[in-house]
């Protein structure tokens, strides 16, 4: 059998271009200036992470902190700025242009592996993901971008 090549001429792209990172499973953190590679309030933008906390004693994270471009609440200037973690008892939580949103999950802090994904689509809603399932939407201009000097 003979093999053919086979060329593809597009004329779209996808700007910007996305990122990613591998982490080696001990604690670690990225700092990126997302002033570099900021992410417009007009624009359609993708968050996506694994995370795993540590409950071996049952101890339930509070207050904790796992995506942060400035904290989304108490901030000076609330706009472009989202974080994602644990709120005062331990539920999942989105913070951004000073609003709360509490991601209504089943306890996810049980030492195991759990991936987390966000899409905002611009005119249309954001969809909160948890292991692959839906679990929070809400109107898409509850966010802003994302920019911050560091």
């Amino acid at each position: 059998m003979k093999s053919r090549s086979l060329t593809l001429k597009t004329n779209w792209f996808i700007d910007p271009k996305g990122k990613a990172i591998q982490f080696n499973g001990s604690p670690e953190k990225v700092l990126i200036n997302t002033g570099a590679i900021p992410i417009l309030s007009q624009q359609d933008f993708s968050l996506e992470f694994w995370f795993k906390t540590n409950n071996a004693e049952n101890v339930i994270q509070k207050n904790t902190t796992m995506f942060s471009c400035g904290k989304g609440v108490g901030d000076l200037d609330i706009n472009n700025k989202l974080s994602v973690g644990f709120d005062a008892v331990g539920k999942l939580s989105i913070y951004a242009n000073g609003n709360a949103h509490i991601i209504p999950v089943q306890s996810i802090q049980d030492n195991l592996w759990h991936h987390f994904a966000m899409s905002v689509k611009r005119g249309g809603n954001t969809i909160v993901l948890v292991d692959g399932v839906e679990k929070y939407q809400v109107i898409s201009s509850k966010f802003s971008g994302l920019v911050g000097a560091e």
